[in-house]
C-alpha cells in the first residue's frame, strides 16, 4: 500500500513566513541604526566637550601669568583688553634661570644696555591674543608674539571674555580676575566656564624691556 505524500506547503503559508522574517530583520535594522545614531551622538558630544576643555586650559595655562595692566617706569602701559570674542594680554619672558653667575654663555644675561640681570628679573614681555577665528567662526586661534597663529579648539559656537568680578567695568588691579565662558556645539551645546587670577599685579617693569607684539593689525 502505498503511503500518503506530506502535505505541500501552499502560497499563502510562504507568504506569512517571509512576512515574519522581514518584520524580524527589519526590527534588527532599526535597531542597530538607531545604537549607532545614539553612539555617534554621543561621541559629537564628548568630542565637544573636550574641544571646549581644550580651549579653556590654553587660555588659563597662559592667562595665569598676566597682569591686569603691566607699566614700565616710562608709563608705558601693556594692558588686558577684552571685545567680543577676542582678548589680548602679556606674559613675562624672564632671563635664563642661571643668571646672573652661573650661565656657561653670561651673553644671555645681558640686556641691550650692557646691564647684567638675575633669573627672576623680567627680560620681555610678550603679547598674547585669543579670538574667533573671522573667516571660520568654529575654530578658536592663538597668537603668541610675532609666531604664526594656531587653532586651539573646532567646534566652536561662542566665547565671551568679561572682568570677573561682581559689577566690574575692566579687569584691573582691583578685580585682577578674566571670566571666560567656552560654549561649543556639535551635536548640542555644551558650556565650559572659568574664571582665571592673573598672578602679577602692581608690576612695573623696566623701560627698555623688549615688548614682542604683532605689527598693528596684522592678527
Amino acid at each position: 500500500m502505498l503511503k500518503p505524500r506530506g502535505r505541500a506547503t501552499t502560497l499563502i503559508e510562504l507568504m506569512i513566513v517571509t512576512g515574519i522574517m522581514v518584520i524580524v530583520v527589519g526590527a534588527v535594522l532599526v535597531f542597530l541604526i538607531m545604537s549607532d545614531s545614539s553612539w555617534q551622538i554621543g561621541q559629537n558630544k564628548l568630542i565637544e566637550q573636550q574641544q571646549a576643555r581644550n580651549g579653556m586650559s590654553d587660555i588659563a595655562g597662559l592667562l595665569q601669568y598676566s597682569s591686569p595692566n603691566w607699566t614700565d617706569f616710562s608709563g608705558n602701559n601693556y594692558p588686558v583688553s577684552l571685545s567680543t570674542g577676542r582678548i589680548d594680554f602679556y606674559i613675562p619672558v624672564f632671563y635664563a634661570s642661571c643668571c646672573p653667575d652661573n650661565c656657561p654663555d653670561q651673553s644671555v644675561c645681558i640686556d641691550a644696555g650692557g646691564s647684567t640681570h638675575s633669573g627672576d628679573e623680567i627680560s620681555a614681555l610678550t603679547k598674547v591674543t585669543y579670538k574667533i577665528d573671522p573667516n571660520d567662526s568654529s575654530k578658536l586661534l592663538k597668537k603668541i608674539g610675532i609666531s604664526s597663529e594656531s587653532v586651539i579648539a573646532n567646534d566652536i559656537d561662542t566665547v565671551t571674555f568679561s572682568c570677573g568680578c561682581s559689577g566690574c567695568s575692566a579687569v584691573n588691579d582691583s578685580c585682577p580676575v578674566v571670566d571666560i565662558t567656552i560654549t561649543t556645539q556639535r551635536e548640542t551645546p555644551y558650556t565650559l566656564e572659568s574664571k582665571i587670577a592673573l598672578r602679577n599685579q602692581g608690576t612695573t617693569i623696566a623701560s627698555d624691556v623688549e615688548i614682542e607684539e604683532p605689527q598693528e593689525g596684522e592678527f
